[in-house]
């Protein structure tokens, strides 16, 4: 069981490493996604007086659209809803990615956790049985008291 769990955490902590250096699909899917939204916004922000009203109006759809098409690529996010600023969009491109990375790494993570509890129940119920072996052996050594019953009137 010991094994088991050590090989477990080995691997995650791999994956780890190696998401680390390369990121994932799923990531970089969310990020694509969020990146072309932020662009609009960025875009809109830094618009000239003339063409700021428009290119607001052409970021908000934007936003719609990306965070529509976000809600269907990454249903684990229960926030989809992708912020009109850029200052807004970055910091949320930030905690997409995390959200997801976590989403990926929930199966592994469950894993340990259920191979730890198991050993865990298992360490107690050994400490128990020894312990129950332990009191049933002093009980068995110890020699019975007679005990005189007085009557009290």
């Amino acid at each position: 069981m010991t094994d088991e769990l050590a090989r477990a955490r080995r691997e995650l902590a791999e994956m780890d490493e190696q998401w680390r250096t390369t990121p994932l699909q799923e990531v970089l899917e969310v990020q694509r996604i969020i990146d072309v939204a932020c662009e609009a916004c960025r875009k809109a922000e830094n618009a000239g007086l003339l063409s700021r009203g428009r290119l607001r109006r052409a970021a908000a759809r934007t936003v719609a659209e990306q965070s529509e098409l976000l809600r269907r690529t990454a249903p684990w996010l229960k926030d989809a809803a992708i912020p009109g600023t850029y200052a807004g969009a970055a910091a949320y491109r930030d905690e997409a990615s995390r959200i997801t990375l976590d989403h990926v790494r929930k199966p592994f993570q469950e894993r340990i956790d259920r191979l730890s509890g198991r050993l865990a129940g298992e360490r107690f119920n050994q400490r128990f049985a020894e312990r129950l072996e332990r009191n049933l052996d002093a009980a068995r050594t110890l020699k019975p008291r007679r005990h005189r019953i007085r009557h009290t009137r």
